[in-house]
């Protein structure tokens, strides 16, 4: 009937069944970490392809250093010995105690009659300062014009190239001023080519308890550990603490592995120390104020840039990294270092954005 119908309808019965809505299936935190260890698999392939056009170019630089080298050899000019010798009117000797380091590289003890003395090593001389057995005041270089210079006084490279010229003729004048230009285009590039060193107590043998240490009770993922670790930026000391290397290898956060396990604190450089800088290609900058959440927030922001500075560092030292970038300052915002970030980013008139963050060591 009629009646039953309606009744029917009202309780859903005989209506078409609504066609069913796809949703998506939520990600788990496993399938999300996976996700992200893939993304950062990625950016692992992607800076290793640039580190090996960079190895490249580094080995074209080194061989264009080894030919400068060798050229300079073959113009070096008179001896500083020679110099020395017939110049200033120095006589060998044979009894000075030098150095052990200059004794071992066979260099030979020269002396004027004023008492002042000078090692040399083939075309580099050191003056030891004073009189023999004196301490030395630090001044070396390399050929005869520079010695000139710092014996003769003169201030500029015509002067000291004129009193080579009389006394050893026009030839060996052109070959000194050729020495002394490709000695100082060899002496840029082996600057340039020098690679970061560690700190002088890293235990390499002790890494493998330091990046566990950092996997499990930080979750830092072990790819990224490797990455960094190749690059001289994470090691471990001869304590078996874990170093956060700073910018350039001048200084190192340290973090020490509590004996009953947990969660250590990391401590700054003793001194102002350049920041713990973990480099990216994207228009974000992070700052934090521990160097394990930085590894963190690296895994979360792969391209951004994040930086740690110690407490005793100048934040200038942020800028060169932070100009042309969105910067986000992420931490303990009570802490000393990022209130002084803070600071120094008002004062530079910089927009930043904070997000507070309980510190991760």
């Amino acid at each position: 009937t009629a009646t039953g119908l309606l009744e029917a309808r009202s309780r859903g019965e005989g209506r078409p069944e609504p066609p069913a809505t796809s949703r998506p299936p939520s990600l788990s935190a496993d399938m999300v970490l996976r996700l992200r260890l893939a993304a950062m698999e990625a950016e692992t392939v992607r800076l290793e392809a640039h580190r090996d056009r960079r190895l490249r170019a580094l080995e074209n630089r080194r061989s264009k250093a080894r030919t400068i080298a060798e050229s300079a050899d073959t113009v070096r000019g008179p001896e500083p010995a020679t110099v020395l010798e017939l110049l200033y009117g120095a006589a060998r000797d044979r009894d000075f105690v030098s150095a052990p380091r200059a004794a071992e590289s066979g260099a030979e003890a020269w002396t004027l009659s004023g008492g002042r003395a000078f090692l040399i090593s083939g075309p580099n001389w050191a003056e030891t300062g004073g009189l023999i057995g004196g301490r030395g005041n630090g001044r070396a270089g390399g050929g005869a014009l520079s010695l000139v210079m710092r014996l003769s006084g003169h201030v500029s490279v015509r002067g000291a190239l004129a009193e080579i010229r009389g006394a050893f003729g026009e030839q060996a004048a052109a070959r000194t001023l050729a020495f002394h230009k490709v000695a100082g285009v060899s002496a840029t590039l082996r600057k340039a080519l020098a690679r970061p060193p560690l700190p002088p107590d890293a235990c390499e043998s002790l890494w493998p308890e330091a990046r566990d240490y950092l996997t499990t009770e930080f979750g830092v993922s072990g790819i990224m550990c490797d990455l960094y670790h190749g690059r001289g930026l994470l090691a471990a000391d001869r304590r078996g603490s874990v170093l956060f290397v700073c910018e350039g290898g001048r200084g190192a956060f340290r973090m020490s592995v509590p004996a009953d396990g947990g969660r250590g604190r990391a401590r700054p450089p003793r001194a102002s120390a350049p920041p713990f800088l973990l480099e990216g290609t994207d228009p974000l900058a992070i700052v934090t104020d521990c160097p394990a959440g930085a590894l963190l927030l690296k895994a979360r922001e792969i391209g951004s840039t994040v930086l740690v500075l110690g407490e005793l560092s100048d934040p200038g030292r942020l800028l060169p990294h932070l100009k042309g970038r969105a910067v986000t300052v992420e931490g303990e915002l009570g802490s000393r270092g990022l209130k002084r970030v803070r600071k120094f980013l008002k004062r530079e008139r910089l927009n930043h954005t904070v997000k507070p963050s309980p510190r991760a060591g």
